[in-house]
């Protein structure tokens, strides 16, 4: 049972339930992977320019966080009549009590509002016609809507049992207690995600007491020995996944304490028969422990195990005269990254080709290396693709209906490839759901409109045949559809807008597109709809969005401020006013960038620092440090974030008191924790200080 928390309230509730800790559960989401250093590096810019380094985290909560959130906890029967829906409360397990034998509306039918239950499949709310239900109510739920009313709801039996537990474990306050109580009961439970065992997971993250962390690794020592022999004994591969799966969540947990003593414990799960659980061992030693004591040598004895070996070959190579094979650092794409290092850009070109023509390599995998080669791309690159890459997307785009995944990176490398023959997948995406593609359908008609009267015609006609779909519905449908429909015909054809379609077009509609109606015939366009919209706070936000696309297309200094203007309007389009600011470039935006780190409001500045940080490289350096030590400037995350590219071991003493779980009171932990492997990395680092490389490998017993 996996429930992804991204609606409201949960966003305030998960703030709310992170304030009664010290310690804020900000767990990466994603599995570690064997990767090069470089290939790592390239994968975090890549997180970088996505924004993903202040993204919410959304996440299944744990049933201790789900019942810490709740104001009334209560069980009893769910039934309907005409009039409404209610629970005959049993029992009160938390909150008032006595709301005991007592019949309550699930609906809050006293609001001006109300609405009935009609979720299914949903386990927030509770299930209509069921005896002996779990109900968690939210904080001030008496005066919520149904929609917000409830926090999380249980059924079956194991789970309510488990409840009752729960909610007697979480009230211990002396951690030590809580947690042996917690493995007594999770010990007991199946190798997955049951609720003891996650419970237990959930707490590490916000643990106080240092005294409290050897139950952790007693914990995790018998757990991994439960799961040797869960190993021998299934033979379900579905029961393993799940098995590993928890034990991964366990390791992890532990690993971002970057605690010391989890060290032994970690080089002992090198020798785990689980290739899954060795690898997480030594990702966990080879960045968050390297040059603690036992680490190296636990490296040397098994530098040759399977999901080892990768971590174990660098590690050694960077301390000692040994070179072993690593086929991740002899990837192709590692190796043309090098070459572009070193300004050999023309043998970088021939292995992004070779890419391009491998059987075994997937359309995302081309598309990515499509990417990588227009950087450094001629016009000979770009025939290559039309030639090579061009047939697969017109097949992948004939194949799919409406949505393909890979869309915003198809429509991003056809707009640099100025050839006729992309035309037909560029008509083909104007002819998807523009609800689920509404950036590459802005985009398809930017590209369009500059392949000749001939496409624009072809443009035309299926606009116009949309437009004609709709009013044969007798509605309008989609994703605010005939908005954006009237916006590709301003850029297309604008002569179309005005009459022939005006019993579809409402005035008000029309009202949306107005300053749009010279575009196509303006000298200067970025100038044009700079002038058009001094003032964009009224401005509807799909028109918005066209804006911000057509600037990105542009690249034209000119609509700098326009683009700020957006900026500071609203946080709905700050990805996509980040890539357009990235398009512009050049010194005025850098400048601009700068002058916003003292905004007051976050979104702002965190798009400047990024969009900075992207442009200028290591000039941001000064700022970042400013940052994480005046409050009132920057962002402290977004500051940790670049430190790990920009960082100097100049940075360490503050990043290594930051890193220091017990004593950091705040989220900043697993931020500076990052940015500290960073100026590791690249600056040759461990926790002792510069690393020595010495002459002559040890030789110890190898492992499995």
């Amino acid at each position: 049972m996996v429930v992804l928390i991204c609606q409201y309230p949960y966003f305030e509730e998960i703030s709310k339930l992170s304030s009664n800790h010290n310690k804020v559960n900000n767990l990466p989401s994603n599995k570690p992977v064997i990767i090069s250093r470089l290939v790592l590096l390239l994968s975090l810019v890549f997180c970088f320019i996505t924004g993903l380094s202040h993204a919410t985290r959304y996440r299944h909560l744990s049933m201790g966080e789900y019942s810490q959130l709740a104001e009334l906890i209560v069980i009893g029967d769910t039934y309907k009549d005409k009039n409404d829906q209610y629970i005959k409360i049993t029992q009160v397990l938390k909150g008032d009590k006595s709301f005991r034998h007592k019949t309550i509306s699930l609906t809050n039918k006293h609001l001006d509002r109300p609405n009935r239950i009609t979720v299914a499949g949903s386990y927030r709310f509770p299930p209509i016609g069921e005896k002996n239900v779990a109900v968690l109510f939210s904080e001030d739920w008496q005066n919520r809507r149904v929609f917000d009313m409830f926090v999380y709801s249980y059924t079956d039996k194991d789970d309510i049992r488990n409840l009752k537990k729960m909610l007697a474990i979480i009230d211990v306050d002396n951690e030590s207690r809580r947690l042996k109580k917690l493995m007594k009961f999770a010990l007991q439970e199946p190798l997955s995600n049951s609720a003891m065992r996650e419970q237990f997971v959930t707490e590490i993250a916000y643990l106080e007491d240092p005294k409290s962390f050897p139950v952790v690794l007693a914990y995790f020592e018998q757990v991994l020995m439960q799961h040797e022999k869960f190993l021998q004994k299934t033979s379900s591969s579905e029961a393993k996944s799940l098995a590993e799966e928890y034990l991964y969540d366990l390791m992890r947990a532990i690993n971002e304490t970057a605690d010391l003593r989890a060290v032994p414990f970690f080089v002992s799960a090198l020798d785990s028969n689980s290739e899954e659980v060795r690898n997480t061992a030594a990702h966990a030693l080879y960045f968050t422990y390297p040059g603690a004591p036992g680490v190296t040598e636990a490296f040397i004895r098994f530098k040759d195990t399977q999901g080892v070996h990768e971590f174990a070959a660098q590690y050694l190579a960077l301390r000692f005269d040994y070179k072993d094979s690593n086929p991740l650092a002899e990837h192709p794409l590692y190796i043309a990254n090098k070459l572009i290092e070193q300004g050999k850009l023309q043998a970088a070109r021939r292995i992004y080709h070779q890419q391009l023509v491998l059987n075994e390599a997937t359309l995302s995998d081309k598309l990515f290396t499509a990417q990588a080669l227009l950087n450094i791309s001629n016009e000979g690159d770009k025939g290559y693709l039309v030639q090579h890459l061009l047939p697969e997307i017109d097949a992948m785009l004939m194949t799919e209906k409406n949505y393909f995944p890979n869309l915003d990176r198809v429509i991003d490398i056809l707009t640099e490839i100025p050839n006729q023959a992309r035309l037909p997948a560029v008509l083909r995406i104007l002819e998807l759901k523009i609800n689920q593609n509404q950036k590459a359908f802005i985009k398809a008609v930017f590209v369009v409109a500059t392949m000749g009267d001939s496409a624009i015609r072809q443009a035309e006609s299926i606009i116009l045949n949309r437009l004609s779909n709709i009013k044969y519905k007798g509605k309008i449908y989609g994703c605010c559809q005939d908005l954006h429909l009237l916006l590709a015909l301003m850029w297309l054809n604008p002569d179309q807008v005005a009459q022939p379609h005006a019993e579809i077009f409402s005035d008000e509609l029309y009202n949306h597109v107005r300053p749009f109606s010279s575009v196509s015939t303006v000298d200067d366009e970025a100038k044009f709809l700079a002038t058009q919209f001094k003032d964009i706070n009224d401005v509807n936000p799909i028109v918005k969005l066209w804006l911000i696309q057509r600037i990105t297309f542009l690249k034209d200094e000119q609509a700098l401020p326009l683009l700020l203007k957006l900026l500071t309007a609203d946080s709905n389009h700050d990805y996509q006013i980040h890539k357009a600011l990235m398009a512009i470039g050049g010194e005025s935006t850098q400048n601009a960038m700068v002058s916003l780190f003292s905004d007051p409001r976050k979104w702002v500045r965190t798009t400047a620092i990024k969009v900075y940080a992207k442009l200028a490289g290591e000039k941001i350096l000064p700022y970042l440090r400013k940052m994480i030590t005046d409050e009132n400037y920057g962002d402290k995350h977004e500051a940790l974030t670049y430190l790990y590219y920009y960082g100097t071991p100049e940075d360490l003493p503050y990043l290594n008191i930051n890193c220091d779980f017990w004593q950091t009171n705040n989220d900043l932990h697993d931020w500076a924790c990052r940015a500290r492997y960073g100026i590791w990395d690249r600056h040759d680092y461990d926790l002792n200080g510069p690393i020595k490389k010495v002459s002559g490998l040890p030789i110890m017993s190898r492992g499995k």
